[in-house]
């Protein structure tokens, strides 16, 4: 696929180890130093190869472009591929972050939000991680998250009928969420990674028991997905 550079923070990479970079015009130091940058910010663990179609490329060496391996064939990039392949240890390469992948697979963590959505009666229910790059993009909804890791504490926000200081966020407005509840993921140590968090395009009644409810809900994912391996073996509830 073709990445325009303020995209890369966009590419969902759960699961990839090895990201292939292909250029066919000459100039390549730049963008090739840039995009391998951002993607080993958001998954320091993987290999990036830069193929070189372009004959008149002066690429330097791999550490110039910031790559760990430059080729100038499609013959040579796959068998770069099926190398790097082998020299992962799969228990080594296991993400150590919790929640991995966000719940935007179909996987038993998104499915589990798929779970959770349905009921509470929203569209949407997510997770969002601090450390996630994807999420920080959107840096309005990054706020709120940050907001509710700082306080530690639930945020129950109904942006058409409250004067909430967040209320009126542009994530919130420009999205025509109506309601937005998100409550702390909160880990085993103490640490709060991320937020769960539910919304609604409609007004959405909400009482103190629904926040329980999805405080426990909150509490249930921590248990099931804070571990790496979880995040693949965990049934739904």
């Amino acid at each position: 696929m073709a990445v325009r550079q303020e995209s890369v923070g966009r590419i969902e990479l759960g699961g990839a180890t090895v990201v292939c970079l292909f250029y066919f015009g000459a100039e390549v130091k730049a963008q090739t130093r840039y995009v391998s940058r951002r993607l080993k910010a958001i998954r320091p663990d993987i290999r990036v190869v830069a193929c070189l179609l372009n004959a008149s490329a002066l690429p330097g060496t791999a550490e110039d472009l910031r790559v760990d391996q430059i080729t100038h064939r499609f013959e040579d990039t796959v068998e770069a591929i099926d190398t790097a392949l082998e020299l992962i240890d799969p228990a080594a390469s296991s993400d150590a972050k919790p929640f991995k992948g966000a719940g935007r697979g179909d996987d038993a963590l998104g499915r589990r939000l798929k779970s959770i959505a349905e009921t509470l009666d929203v569209p949407v229910a997510t997770i969002n991680l601090l450390d996630d790059e994807r999420h920080k993009t959107d840096t309005d909804a990054y706020r709120l998250t940050q907001a509710i890791v700082a306080s530690g504490a639930p945020l129950v926000l109904q942006p058409l009928t409250e004067s909430h200081p967040l209320a009126d966020n542009t994530y919130l407005q420009t999205n025509g969420v109506r309601f937005y509840a998100g409550v702390p993921l909160t880990l085993e140590s103490g640490e709060t990674v991320g937020t769960l968090v539910i919304v609604d395009y409609e007004e959405h009644p909400f009482d103190a028991a629904a926040l329980e409810q999805l405080e426990a809900m909150a509490a249930d994912l921590v248990r099931q997905f804070s571990h790496p391996e979880a995040t693949r073996a965990a049934v739904p509830a």
